[in-house]
C-alpha cells in the first residue's frame, strides 16, 4: 500500500465526539493523496469528491454547529471504503518495485528525491530518517546507527536508558542459535547499513550510487532494516 494512503489510514479522526472540521480535513487529505497517485480520472478520485461536497452539511456547518454523530460516522465508513479501493487500485496498477513500495521511514523522504533524478541525496535523506525514526522509537539521544544497533540488539537486558527490541518467535535465550541468528544478525546487519551506506555517503559522496536501478536496491536494504526495527518488540526495562 502507498506510505500516503496507509499515514491517512493510521490517522482516522478519533477526536469524541468526532467533529464536522476534524473530519472533512482528514477527507481533504485523502482526496489529495488520491489526486496525487492516481490522477484525476480514477474512480476513488471522482467517488471522494463526491464525499467531500456532500460534507458541506449547508448551515449546520457554516455554523459550526456539530451535524448528528450518525450522519458523521457514515461518512467516515464512506471514506474508509473510498480510501482502500483506491489502495487496491495502487496496487493492480503496479508493476514494478517503487519506492513508495518501501518502507514509510524510507518512502517519504526518498521518493521525492529519487522521482528528481536526486539518488544520492535520496539514499543520505533515508539513511538519516530512519536514525531519525528509530531513536524517536527507542526515546534516545544521540545514538548513530551504529550505537543503535548495539543498543537495540545487545543481549544485556533492558533498563532503564538502554531499550532494547526483541523478536519474540527467537525465544528468550540469549545464548543460543536462534536468539544469536535474529538478534546478532540485524544488529550486523545493521551496522553494515551505517558503514557502507550512510557514512560513506556521508563523508564519500563521490563513490555514493548515482544510478537509479543501484539507488532503488540501496533504498531496498535500508527499508529491510526499517522493517526489521519495526517488527521488533520494544522492552524499556520500565515498571509495567
Amino acid at each position: 500500500m502507498h506510505w500516503r494512503f496507509q499515514a491517512l489510514i493510521d490517522t482516522y479522526p478519533d477526536s469524541e465526539p468526532l467533529t464536522a472540521t476534524g473530519l472533512r480535513n482528514w477527507c481533504a487529505g485523502v482526496e489529495h493523496a488520491i489526486r496525487d497517485v492516481l490522477g484525476t480520472d480514477s474512480g476513488p478520485y471522482e467517488n471522494i469528491k463526491r464525499v467531500t461536497g456532500e460534507m458541506m452539511f449547508g448551515d449546520d456547518f457554516e455554523m459550526g454547529r456539530q451535524p448528528p454523530a450518525e450522519l458523521l460516522q457514515q461518512m467516515r465508513s464512506t471514506v474508509d471504503l473510498t480510501l482502500h479501493t483506491a489502495a487496491a487500485v495502487e496496487d493492480d496498477n503496479r508493476t514494478q518495485l517503487r519506492v513508495v513500495d518501501l518502507h514509510p521511514w524510507i518512502a517519504e523522504v526518498a521518493e521525492p528525491l529519487f522521482d528528481g533524478g536526486k539518488y544520492h541525496d535520496a539514499i543520505l535523506a533515508a539513511a538519516r530518517n530512519l536514525e531519525l525514526k528509530w531513536k524517536a522509537l527507542l526515546e534516545v539521544e544521540g545514538y548513530t546507527l551504529s550505537t543503535l544497533a548495539d543498543e537495540s540488539f545487545s543481549k544485556n537486558a533492558p533498563s532503564p536508558g538502554h531499550p532494547r527490541l526483541r523478536y519474540p518467535a527467537a525465544g528468550t535465550d540469549t545464548g543460543s542459535s536462534a536468539w544469536k541468528n535474529a538478534h546478532g544478525g540485524a544488529r550486523d546487519y545493521a551496522k553494515g547499513c551505517a558503514k557502507r551506506i550512510r557514512n560513506l555517503g556521508q563523508h564519500h559522496a563521490e563513490k555514493s550510487e548515482r544510478e537509479p536501478s543501484h539507488t532503488m536496491e540501496v533504498l531496498s536494504a535500508l527499508s529491510v532494516l526499517a522493517r526489521w526495527v519495526t517488527e521488533a518488540e520494544l522492552h524499556t526495562g520500565e515498571p509495567a
